[in-house]
């Protein structure tokens, strides 16, 4: 997920950056650097956000999952309780 974010998170840096140089009318190897440089950053703060919500979702799942099983076991275990009284 933390590529996934960085990737769509840089492809867009990269074309907004694209975008504001054409209509500025920059053309120079500066603009190339900047845009470069955004794309990079996006990319990175993509990065960092796709595993915050890797984790988060990993997390949540599995909490729900234990929550789950637990239920059933409860379940389960119940009427097995009761016959032995």
């Amino acid at each position: 997920m933390a590529r996934g974010y960085a990737a769509c998170l840089g492809a867009i840096a990269l074309l907004v950056s694209i975008l504001r140089n054409v209509l500025d009318g920059q053309t120079s190897p500066e603009a190339i650097s900047q845009t470069l440089v955004l794309t990079v950053v996006f990319v990175a703060i993509g990065f960092v956000v796709g595993a915050i919500a890797d984790g988060l979702i990993r997390q949540s799942v599995e909490s729900n999952f234990r929550r789950a099983v637990a239920k059933m076991r409860s379940a389960t275990e119940e009427p097995v309780a009761q016959k032995r009284v």
